[in-house]
């Protein structure tokens, strides 16, 4: 019910003509996903996007379609789609959003909300992505993308944060 509320939304969201509000609303959105314990099965969802990505039937499909609704709608804010990709374990893909973002002039907005980002990081919903920095070589991409964040952020405790994990 959670999934089929947020995707309907999200849907929903991706049809407003006001750019700007529906950006603020995707970040609200984000917020919401990563923090709010009542989410906690849509994460689960979203976590298990990127290793069922072979299959197309049954539930696996309905997760890849859970993932690309919800990312049609994030990509109205590059940080929080950032972060649902990083949520997904879609690190390429957070990768080449970091990458494209970073050809554009970071304002105060961003890098607050990269900001965020970097503290959410640090929280229990993203452990499962801490352990995986154990094994480099394993996942690349996801070193890629948070060195991608390190190299936009100004020198603060964000910056500092990050750089020590």
């Amino acid at each position: 019910a959670v999934v089929s509320t947020q995707s309907t939304g999200a849907v929903l969201l991706t049809e407003e003509p006001d750019i700007g509000f529906t950006a603020k609303i995707v970040q609200y959105l984000n917020w919401l996903l990563m923090t709010s314990p009542a989410l906690a099965p849509l994460r689960s969802t979203l976590k298990s996007r990127c290793k069922k990505q072979s299959s197309k039937t049954g539930s696996e499909g309905e997760v890849r379609n859970v993932f690309r609704t919800l990312y049609n709608t994030w990509c109205h804010d590059p940080v929080s789609t950032i972060a649902l990709c990083m949520i997904a374990h879609c690190y390429q893909q957070a990768s080449d959003v970091i990458h494209a973002l970073g050809s554009f002039e970071m304002t105060e907005i961003v890098l607050s909300e990269l900001d965020k980002l970097v503290q959410l990081l640090e929280s229990p919903v993203f452990s499962a992505l801490r352990l995986e920095l154990v094994q480099p070589n394993t996942n690349p991409e996801l070193y890629r993308s948070l060195a991608g964040i390190l190299m936009l952020l100004p020198q603060s405790e964000a910056f500092t944060l990050l750089r020590n994990r």
